[in-house]
């Protein structure tokens, strides 16, 4: 979307046409892609601060910037037309590499309109485009419109990078376990890594490093998984119809929370298997780390006498 139909799209309305369909608008997304030197934005610093004042998000913004690794709620009181209400935002943080703001709100500042969440992501690397394929799943409106449900992509997206992360960092290993004979594993098809003892060491110490980044990822996944049950009922909503009580029978469907709350249980199940695993894998690394220590001719210091 140009710039130009900037101002236009934020004041869109709430519905459309499509076929001769009415849709209801349940999300926006804004997407801004952050260099990963420089950290610069893919847009205008004053079309980025046009976007988060339609928003409402300038607080979450601003919080934001101010922590590393975080998941907040923001409450604050606004006044429109005389009447003061209380209104939320929520913002989470992984920095450098994602960060999320998002509010629920009504476009017309009703009670009886229809809310809708506004989501600004800013990522860079293969985070954003991993968050961006979040989209390509067909997901129901009732999760959709949920407020937990971007905070669900970001876990999910951490999730996933790390276990790619981790894929990497084990085919590397495998290739220097090949290289010392340092392990118990029956076979090791990989061909032995090449290079001298001293560029292993250092691959082998770089690959602690990323580990550690990855454990840190999975941290944060169980702090975002705690956050979404805090927020999220855990009693599903019976409905009935005027014909029967749908609750009585088999055909049982769940809420938005029910779906939310079921989601971040399997997403802290999968974190704590990648928990185990990435400690083994470390124990691995650090393993390899000794061992071509060891392999390293020893070096004695040279005296010279004048």
């Amino acid at each position: 979307m140009p710039l130009s139909s900037l101002a236009a799209w934020l004041d869109s309305g709430t519905t459309k046409e499509i076929d001769g369909q009415i849709y209801t608008l349940i999300l926006r997304v804004v997407w801004v892609r952050r260099d990963k030197s420089t950290m610069q934005m893919n847009l205008p610093e004053r079309a980025f601060r046009s976007i988060v004042d339609s928003f409402d998000l300038s607080l979450a913004a601003e919080y934001s910037t101010s922590t590393l690794t975080e998941t907040a709620e923001i409450t604050y009181t606004s006044k429109v037309e005389g009447k003061t209400t209380n209104q939320r935002s929520f913002a989470f943080s992984f920095h450098p590499k994602l960060a999320a703001i998002w509010s629920r709100r009504s476009r017309e500042r009703t009670p009886i309109s229809q809310p809708f969440t506004n989501i600004i992501v800013l990522a860079n690397g293969g985070l954003a485009t991993s968050f961006r394929d979040q989209f390509k799943v067909q997901w129901e409106a009732n999760v959709m419109s949920h407020v937990m449900f971007p905070l669900f992509l970001c876990g999910m997206v951490l999730s996933q990078d790390s276990g790619s992360k981790h894929n990497a960092i084990k085919a590397e290993l495998r290739e220097v376990e090949s290289r010392t004979g340092y392990h118990r594993f029956a076979t090791r098809s990989e061909p032995p890594a090449t290079g001298d003892l001293g560029e292993l060491s250092a691959r082998m110490s770089g690959s602690e490093t990323k580990l550690a980044g990855v454990t840190r990822k999975l941290k944060t996944v169980e702090e975002i998984c705690a956050f979404m049950e805090k927020h999220s009922c855990s009693d599903p909503v019976r409905r009935v119809d005027e014909h029967h009580d749908i609750s009585e029978s088999n055909d049982t469907a769940m809420t938005g929370d029910e779906v939310i709350r079921r989601s971040a249980d399997l997403l802290k199940e999968r974190v704590r298997a990648q928990t185990v695993e990435n400690e083994r894998t470390m124990q691995r690394v650090r393993t390899q780390i000794n061992a071509v220590r060891y392999m390293l001719p020893v070096l004695s210091p040279v005296t010279r006498l004048r």
